[in-house]
């Protein structure tokens, strides 16, 4: 999940490449990759960290052996 922003930074170095900086395209693929990057890097990673820590702090590090 925190890797959804990647495909649009490879994207985006492929069209530098291209010689398509400036272009309208690059401006749209990177206008999504900042999205993607705040909403699962930023929110979403928040989320995810401080629910792993409320847990851990409610159970420990016991681990279940039952499946």
């Amino acid at each position: 999940m925190f890797e959804a922003s990647t495909i649009f930074l490879n994207i985006n170095w492929w069209l530098d490449k291209l010689g398509m900086t400036g272009s309208r395209l690059q401006f749209y693929n990177a206008s999504i990759l900042l999205s993607l990057y705040f909403i699962v890097r930023i929110v979403f990673g928040t989320y995810m960290s401080y629910s792993l820590f409320k847990d851990l702090d409610a159970h420990g590090t016991q681990t279940s052996t039952t499946l």
